[in-house]
């Protein structure tokens, strides 16, 4: 495949992503010109405008932001054989590139969707999850306690 291709491609996904996501949005991104040609930081910021937009708690919207972004990634991390598969089909590599960029604006809209209606676990990274541990059965080296002693006698009256 081609580099120089995938390189006329990238462009066109990543503008029709950020189009898709500030359309469900309902707001526009300001990604200058320099980030729009990253696709890391295209992701980063179709998901944080859709999250920002959405009714996922807010101790939850970091874990979704970056679950989103991540997603959206993987999706053009796999650009590459998308376009060898459009070419061998003869297909228009310009207008699926379109269509593709599109598809993972609507995709990352549904993965916020999904978060609004079940959060994800809100979990710093940079802290491990805390393991369950079983505690060592304690041996004790004291007598047993013995039966509480009779308190004092009531008088009647």
């Amino acid at each position: 495949m081609p580099d120089e291709l995938i390189e006329q491609i990238r462009p066109v996904v990543t503008e029709r992503l950020v189009t898709r996501a500030e359309h469900h949005a309902g707001i526009l991104t300001s990604l200058t010109a320099g980030q729009m040609r990253s696709p890391r930081e295209v992701a980063a910021a179709a998901a944080e405008i859709l999250v920002a937009m959405s009714a996922i708690p807010a101790a939850s919207r970091a874990a979704a932001a970056s679950a989103t972004a991540g997603m959206l990634i993987e999706r053009f991390d796999a650009l590459p054989t998308e376009v060898a598969g459009w070419t061998a089909r003869g297909l228009d590599v310009h207008r699926e590139a379109e269509r593709y960029g599109g598809s993972l604006g609507d995709e990352a809209y549904a993965a916020v969707s999904v978060f609004e209606r079940h959060p994800p676990v809100a979990q710093d990274p940079a802290i491990p999850p805390l393991r369950r541990v079983q505690a060592p059965v304690a041996e004790t080296t004291t007598t047993p306690t013995r039966p509480a002693a009779p308190g004092p006698k009531r008088l009647e009256r």
